[in-house]
């Protein structure tokens, strides 16, 4: 489906044509991932699917500048129950600095606000376009971070309501499907202890899954009867508040690298989520933690891990000031 609006004007006097995409929307499916060709692989994956499939549980939006149906700005929102990823921000080298990005961020603020949207996340590097965010009311998680986030409200009262302690009896283990790929953003990018988050997705600290996730996403598409690398926790309200996995170590043969990380209020699910993965035969496994999270390490060392190194002061978490101790677990295969 298509919401065309009026026309708008750019600060040059041109005046060109604005509507959203909704998905799936067939009909734009080249033309969008013409425009965002240059993102590369696993995001024309990620667009082409989104923007040829009906997606249970996700509401997903290319808000769009076009001259005729030709696309050259665009900001897309990918949302599980009004929470979700804010990305894809463009606009075609030759139609910058004539005010694009701001007049699709008005649109689509203001559409995410009228479908009483909740909130937003994303990650960036680029100064100007941290500028652009905050003057539509998103703010930087943490000083210097580029993770940054819009909710209605505050983030802090925000994130209390969506992992309230309130959701414990409901919370469900399900396997990694597409709704969950927005509803991970605000586990991995709250405050919750644990800097040593997900090593095979390099979240250390605070982090966006939301490139990280889609290559597993990838495979369970391709593989559909294959045992799931990754399982989730995930609440009544939509909300990922726990996440286990696997994957083959991509630097010790026959090893499997196993990641657990729940919110600080749901680690009472961490045996249990740990415990639904089927990880392949092998002859060693190996996990990563912290200080800064002991209900994860009592999890593994309950699942048959056992410590073996400590590498002092090795991790920086991103959104941290201070470097902390990174605790190696192995087991065996007997």
């Amino acid at each position: 489906m298509i919401t065309t609006f009026q026309n708008v004007k750019l600060r040059t006097g041109e005046v060109v044509q604005s509507s959203i995409i909704h998905t799936p929307e067939p009909s734009w499916v080249e033309r969008i991932i013409s425009m965002l060709a240059h993102k590369g692989e696993p995001w024309n994956w990620q667009n082409s699917t989104i923007l040829k499939e009906q997606i249970e549980g996700v509401d997903a939006n290319f808000y769009v500048l076009h001259r005729s149906g030709m696309p050259f700005a665009n900001i897309m929102t990918v949302e599980r129950q009004g929470v979700g990823i804010f990305g894809h921000v463009w606009t075609a080298p030759g139609d910058r600095q004539k005010g694009a990005s701001s007049i699709l961020m008005e649109q689509q603020m203001r559409d995410f606000r009228q479908r009483n949207g909740r909130a937003l996340y994303l990650g960036t590097g680029n100064q100007i376009a941290k500028r652009l965010y905050e003057r539509f009311g998103f703010c930087e998680i943490t000083s210097r971070s580029g993770l940054m986030a819009y909710a209605e409200g505050s983030l802090h009262q925000f994130e209390e309501d969506y992992f309230g302690e309130h959701y414990t009896s409901s919370a469900r283990i399900r396997k990694l499907g597409w709704r969950h790929w927005p509803a991970a953003c605000p586990l991995f990018m709250s405050r919750s202890p644990g800097i040593a988050r997900h090593i095979g997705m390099g979240i250390i600290g605070l982090g966006t899954p939301e490139g990280p996730l889609l290559p597993f996403l990838q495979r369970t598409e391709e593989y559909p009867t294959a045992p799931p690398q990754m399982m989730l926790l995930e609440l009544e309200n939509g909300a990922v508040a726990g996440v286990a996995s696997w994957m083959h170590d991509p630097l010790w043969p026959d090893t499997c690298l196993v990641d657990l990380y729940c919110h600080v209020n749901f680690w009472s699910h961490g045996e249990q989520l740990l415990e639904s993965l089927h990880i392949p035969s092998v002859s060693q496994y190996i996990a990563y933690g912290d200080p800064s999270c002991q209900a994860k390490n009592d999890i593994l060392h309950q699942a048959g891990f056992t410590q073996t190194a400590t590498l002092p002061h090795w991790l920086i978490g991103r959104g941290y000031d201070s470097a902390v101790d990174l605790l190696l677990f192995t087991k065996f295969q007997t």
